[in-house]
């Protein structure tokens, strides 16, 4: 969709293509991050917490995150509600890493403030998505 965008160098990196989640990993893809920096960076997690910070399921996919991440100048989350309060299995970064959250309608206002109150801005999609 986005390869006509005039003004916008989409990159995409090398690696192993994980069919559940639909993204690619291993050595190729964090090697192709190692040497770019980039804008945005735009990703997704299966866990949010204020203590553990972004987590996922997959330690391919979190070593990825990670160099996205340390890529990026500013990095968007994009996670539904049901992310948010859980913790997975491999730790991807602090929660102070990411500058914005895109997230669904079912955020609980509490998480919301606590979220804003750490320096991250909110932006609420007006409906319940899964963002998986």
């Amino acid at each position: 969709e986005l390869t006509h965008e005039r003004g916008l160098a989409l990159v995409s990196t090398g690696g192993i293509v994980r069919a559940e989640s639909q993204s690619l990993s291993g050595p190729g893809a964090e090697a192709s991050l190692q040497d770019l920096r980039a804008d945005k960076a735009f990703i997704s997690v299966t866990g949010l917490s204020v203590d553990f910070g972004l987590s996922n399921t997959n330690m391919a996919e979190a070593t990825v995150k990670q160099a996205i991440i340390n890529a990026a100048r500013e990095v968007i989350l994009l996670a539904d509600h049901t992310k948010i309060g859980n913790e997975s299995l491999v730790k991807i970064a602090p929660l102070d890493s990411i500058h914005r959250l895109i997230t669904d309608i079912g955020i609980s206002d509490h998480d919301r403030l606590e979220l804003t109150q750490r320096g991250i801005e909110v932006s609420i999609v007006e409906e319940e998505v899964n963002f998986s």
